[in-house]
């Protein structure tokens, strides 16, 4: 999976646990993972693990550190993940065309072929939710852009989509909180 991360441009170094607590639920392989710097929460099959990452955006842009949040196995990864955007960069920026471009680097960086795209709404927020695939592997994600933070939920599986109910109930899960 180091693909996926470097993709996603996260850290191999686990960060210091800051301000993160796990609540576990009755409901066998699922916890509620809520991250109050991070400002969300979402349910994972199990404890994810926090990873963060300076990346420079450009030489005008500056720095963002992304700060991510994954549950791995042999055959998936969950992931969520945000970084802070200069808010120079987004304030009179079209949402949508900012989101198609973060596909569109998420796709080329790791070789994949869009097959579904459309935009979506969370709480408000708009994001685009979008499915993309290679030889090897299926990656889902939705991302959400809510003033300068950009914010990614997704699952990469080899071998096709995930499909579960326990997949479609961490997409579902995530709440943006304040």
């Amino acid at each position: 999976m180091a693909v996926f991360q470097t993709a996603m441009l996260l850290a191999v170094e686990p960060a210091k646990p800051v301000n993160e607590f796990m609540l576990f639920l009755s409901e066998p392989a699922t916890e509620l993972f809520v991250s109050y710097e991070g400002r969300f929460k979402a349910m994972f099959p199990e404890t994810p693990t926090k990873s963060e990452q300076e990346v420079t955006l450009s030489d005008e842009l500056g720095k963002t550190t992304i700060y991510s949040f994954m549950y791995e196995t042999s055959e998936l990864v969950y992931m969520v993940s945000y970084c802070d955007y200069p808010a120079t960069y987004t304030a009179n920026a079209d949402i949508q065309d900012l989101l198609k471009k973060g596909q569109g680097g998420f796709e080329t960086s790791l070789k994949l072929t869009n097959e579904f795209s459309e935009s979506v709404s969370l709480q408000g927020y708009k994001g685009i939710h979008f499915k993309s695939k290679n030889d090897e592997y299926y990656a889902e994600m939705k991302d959400f852009l809510i003033g300068n933070r950009l914010y990614q939920i997704g699952i990469l599986k080899y071998g096709g989509y995930a499909a579960g109910t326990a997949d479609k109930g961490f997409f579902e899960s995530l709440t943006f909180i304040n």
